[in-house]
């Protein structure tokens, strides 16, 4: 993320699937409730939930607040890294109070889903109109304001190609797939499995599909235990 401040967050996807790629894989973990009830850290689910309250406003932003409204956004979503957990005042609370606040990555996860499918969907209605216009003339819009400007362009295909990537990534790695499907083992359910990620994808975006499909991982690996 650090690194996509300078780069494309594309590339910078290329090499966080080059460092899977490479690192060892961690061993299974001994608990019997498995990683998705893994505590998510109060310095990774506090800035991005709040990252999400920026990109909710940013259609209401003006010329004097979109500036400061994505300097914020970037700067809670590189704040888990700068800042160690342990400085967070909600680290320091009583074990009663954790137990109240603290969440799982499982459900980090299916709050940044429904999160991301709430704002895509009133974009999506938004950029539709009303009345709706068809899906052939939102896609000829979708395409125009995408090269409308140099910057909505870079921005624009950043995450056409962020998509594509993690589409891929899934589909070179099967065992990574969600089982969203029936008989997803097999050679023809995991293909139909790829399929429905490539099919879903320019629906709902990587922004949605993503947490969605980490949350039916760790579902699995909870059932599977």
């Amino acid at each position: 993320m650090l690194l996509g401040k300078f780069v494309a967050i594309s590339v910078v996807s290329n090499l966080f699937y080059l460092a899977l790629v490479l690192a060892p894989r961690p061993p299974s973990p001994s608990s019997s409730h498995g990683m998705s009830s893994l505590p998510a850290p109060v310095a990774l689910w506090l800035p991005v939930l709040l990252s999400l309250g920026t990109v909710t406003t940013s259609p209401f932003t003006s010329e004097r607040s979109f500036l400061p409204n994505l300097l914020l956004m970037h700067t809670l979503i590189i704040l888990p890294f700068l800042v160690p957990d342990r400085l967070f005042p909600l680290v320091q609370a009583s074990a009663e109070i954790k137990s109240r606040i603290g969440i799982s990555l499982k459900t980090l996860h299916i709050v940044l889903f429904g999160a991301a499918l709430v704002l895509h969907a009133r974009a999506t209605g938004q950029a539709a109109g009303d009345p709706p216009i068809s899906v052939r003339d939102l896609a000829l819009k979708a395409w125009d304001v995408l090269h409308s400007h140099p910057a909505q362009s870079s921005i624009g295909w950043d995450v056409i190609w962020t998509s594509i990537l993690f589409v891929v990534w899934l589909v070179l790695h099967p065992e990574l797939q969600p089982r969203v499907l029936p008989s997803n083992s097999t050679t023809r359910g995991r293909f139909l499995t790829a399929m429905y990620l490539v099919m879903a994808t320019p629906l709902l975006s990587v922004g949605v599909l993503a947490p969605y499909v980490f949350w039916t991982i760790e579902n699995e690996q909870e059932d599977e235990l």
